[in-house]
C-alpha cells in the first residue's frame, strides 16, 4: 500500500512549483508588501513582452527597492515604447526616476540615438541638461558631434557648461569654432569661460 500511495503522490500535479500565471503576477504587483511587489517584478522579467507592464508599475511605485528592481530589469530593453517611456521620465520631478531613466537609456544607445536631436532642442533647459548627462556616458559615435552642435547654439549657461564638460573628454578640432562661439556668447560667465578654455587646451594637446 505504501508503494501505491507514493506513486499516486508523484503522479499528482505539483501545484506548488508551477509558475504563477500572468494575472496572479499583475495582482502581486499591487500587493501592499514591497517584498511581494519586488518578487513579482523578478518573475515578470522572466516572461516576454512584460516591459510595458513594468513601466506602468514604475510610474506609480513608491518603494525605492522596487523602483530599482524595475529599472534593472528594463536595462538593455530597446523596445520603442519602453525607450519612449524612459525618455518621458527625463521630465519627472523625481530625481530617482530621472537618474534611473538615464541609467536605462545608457544601455540602449542605438535606440536612443533617434531621439537625441529632438531632446537637445527641447524648450525645457532641464530636459536639455538631462540629455547632456545622458550623452556623457553614452557609447555612441555621434556624441562629440551632438555636444558640439549644442555648444554652438545653446543659450542656457548651465546646459552649455555641461556640454563643454563633455567636450573636454570627447571633443576634437571640429569642436573649436563652437567653443569659441560659446566663449563669445558667455564672456561674462567666469565658470563657463574657465571650462571653455580648458576644453581648448585639451583639444590642442590631442
Amino acid at each position: 500500500m505504501g508503494l501505491v500511495k507514493t506513486r499516486r503522490k508523484l503522479d499528482a500535479p505539483d501545484t506548488e512549483s508551477s509558475p504563477p500565471d500572468l494575472e496572479s503576477l499583475i495582482a502581486q504587483l499591487e500587493d501592499l508588501s514591497a517584498d511581494e511587489r519586488r518578487h513579482a517584478v523578478h518573475r515578470l522579467a522572466q516572461r516576454p513582452n512584460t516591459g510595458e507592464l513594468l513601466c506602468e508599475r514604475l510610474a506609480m511605485e513608491t518603494d525605492a527597492s522596487v523602483i530599482q528592481s524595475i529599472l534593472t530589469v528594463l536595462m538593455g530593453n530597446s523596445d520603442p515604447a519602453i525607450v519612449q517611456f524612459m525618455i518621458s521620465l527625463l521630465r519627472s520631478e523625481d530625481a530617482v526616476l530621472r537618474n534611473g531613466a538615464v541609467s536605462v537609456l545608457h544601455t540602449v544607445p542605438e535606440a536612443v540615438a533617434s531621439h537625441v536631436i529632438d531632446l537637445l532642442a527641447d524648450p525645457d533647459p532641464d530636459v536639455r541638461l538631462m540629455t547632456v548627462s545622458l550623452l556623457l556616458d553614452l557609447s555612441h559615435p555621434h556624441v562629440a558631434a551632438w555636444l558640439t552642435e549644442l555648444v554652438e547654439r545653446e543659450t542656457n549657461v548651465n546646459v552649455c557648461a555641461a556640454a563643454l564638460d563633455g567636450l573636454a573628454e570627447v571633443g576634437g578640432p571640429d569642436a573649436v569654432p563652437a567653443v569659441h562661439a560659446a566663449l563669445k556668447r558667455f564672456s561674462t560667465e567666469p565658470y563657463l569661460v574657465f571650462v571653455a578654455e580648458t576644453v581648448l587646451k585639451r583639444i590642442d594637446r590631442k
